[in-house]
């Protein structure tokens, strides 16, 4: 298996699309919000180091793995297979000191973390799931648009009430977004009854996990939708085993967090106009780190006054008094690093969308199991188009979005003819009245979800027994196969 080389490479997508709205925001961010390859680097002036101990390739031992591995009381059943152990290899020598400092952060927050897993009966061991999406990190953000320590992406973080605007990013508010990602793990697994599939679709997207499943002809085990998964996609299990292994059993590896040092005598800025973080940084000898330990949801370079924002921001007790000697100066040397007017409109201004001549604008809402060449094809239109109208920068889409096609008359007639009832169409498959039964359409059926409830019935069979597209609707009587 291929080792990835940075840790925090190991980081998952999790968007499940991106439209002009997200882009809007992501532009908002510096260059020094992208994704880095080494914690040790980004906290650097917060760390004491711990010495005496060393990394070594004779401190790892399969046989002393599977010794330790065996005594994991863990709620989720864990495998060891070979991608485990290339994980647990990784993250015990090459990426030792990486890991060593996401324990660290991870005891800084892993008391609200343990706490709201227990409040939804999840289990405990998905604390240690942003130890793989991010380090731990909670300036971390994928170059899809997954911000903080769980990697949310943008329309889960609104869906589940997250606040996301020109001045702060709740995403990246360790207490907040855990909230969030448990709620929404907890969704996942109610929708796939398995932990390993909704980990999956948290980390990618439910989108792919289903494609994944159709691929599978409706298979509901992870280990049989495994193999319809891209390579990445599958390193997210094992990444997540190894984790919690090296969790539990780091002080067996030689391994010692460091401690990090945090300053809890805090008071809000008072100044009345917008100043430069890093200005502010360079004349109050207060490292950018430690600013964003402060501020943890700030965005951007500037820090604007709280009657603006609506939101303090914080330096350690004492800078104020220093600010008030040289306020005037601080605030004229701002203006040259970013402009407040210039970000704002980087910020919001739309990105035109050119539409076809003679066409009609449709929304179409995608529905589980949908993916663009699907929607394409059934539109007549080509990929391209689909993300090019709605501001898409990659193939993922999520369930209910709502998405812009452009089409023409005679695409239109074909799109409208594909979605007549299925009495209109002629079956395509034969079976004897004997083998099948009838099925009423309820509120909320899809054909997955159908296939999936009454074993050998794949959606296909469904769709070919009854001549029907995957358009249905309650009160519908179709036929399936009996059991």
């Amino acid at each position: 298996m291929h080792i990835i080389k940075g840790f925090l490479s190991l980081t998952f997508t999790l968007i499940f699309l991106t439209t002009s709205a997200y882009t809007e925001f992501k532009d908002a961010y510096p260059k020094n919000y992208e994704p880095i390859d080494s914690l040790g680097k980004w906290y650097s002036t917060i760390i004491k180091k711990n010495s005496g101990l060393t990394s070594s390739e004779d401190n790892f031992s399969k046989e002393k793995i599977k010794s330790l591995y065996s005594e994991l009381a863990t709620e989720l059943r864990m495998e060891l297979n070979e991608d485990v152990f290339n994980y647990i290899h990784h993250y015990t020598t090459g990426q030792k000191s990486n890991f060593e400092i996401a324990l660290s952060l991870g005891n800084l927050y892993n008391n609200q973390i343990i706490e709201t897993i227990s409040k939804n009966k999840v289990p405990k061991e998905i604390q240690y799931l942003p130890i793989v999406l991010s380090g731990m990190h909670n300036q971390a953000i994928s170059p899809e648009g997954g911000v903080g320590i769980w990697k949310l992406n943008y329309f889960v973080a609104i869906k589940y009430g997250l606040q996301i605007n020109k001045y702060i990013d709740e995403r990246k508010d360790p207490t907040k977004s855990t909230e969030v990602a448990v709620k929404y793990l907890k969704d996942l697994y109610n929708e796939y009854k398995s932990w390993n599939m909704a980990i999956t679709a948290f980390a990618f997207s439910p989108a792919i996990v289903n494609k994944a499943m159709i691929k599978s002809e409706g298979a509901i085990n992870y280990w049989e939708i495994k193999q319809n998964l891209t390579a990445q996609e599958q390193q997210i299990i094992p990444s997540f085993f190894a984790a919690i292994y090296v969790s539990n059993f780091h002080l067996e590896h030689d391994m010692l967090p460091p401690h990090i040092v945090a300053n809890n005598e805090i008071e809000p800025i008072k100044l009345e106009e917008v100043i430069s973080v890093k200005l502010l940084s360079e004349k109050m000898k207060v490292s950018e780190q430690q600013l964003q330990i402060l501020n943890p949801t700030h965005r951007g370079n500037l820090i604007y006054p709280e009657k603006i924002s609506g939101n303090s921001y914080y330096v350690p007790q004492g800078v104020n008094s220093k600010i008030e000697a040289i306020a005037e100066s601080l605030i004229v040397e701002s203006k040259k690093y970013n402009e407040p007017e210039k970000l704002a409109k980087k910020v919001y201004v739309p990105h035109e969308v050119v539409t076809p001549p003679n066409s009609t604008k449709i929304v179409y809402t995608v529905k589980s199991g949908d993916f663009l060449g699907k929607i394409a094809e059934k539109h007549n239109v080509g990929v391209s188009s689909i993300k090019r109208w709605n501001n898409l920068r990659s193939d993922r889409i999520d369930i209910g979005q709502k998405l812009e096609i452009y089409v023409g008359k005679a695409a239109l007639t074909t799109t409208q003819s594909k979605a007549k009832p299925a009495t209109e169409s002629k079956p395509t498959l034969y079976v004897s009245p004997s083998l099948t039964t009838e099925y009423t359409i309820k509120e909320g059926d899809t054909l997955w979800k159908i296939s999936k409830e009454n074993p050998g019935n794949s959606i296909e069979k469904i769709q070919k027994l009854n001549g029907i597209s995957d358009s249905i609707k309650p009160g519908q009587v179709i036929k399936i196969l009996k059991p």
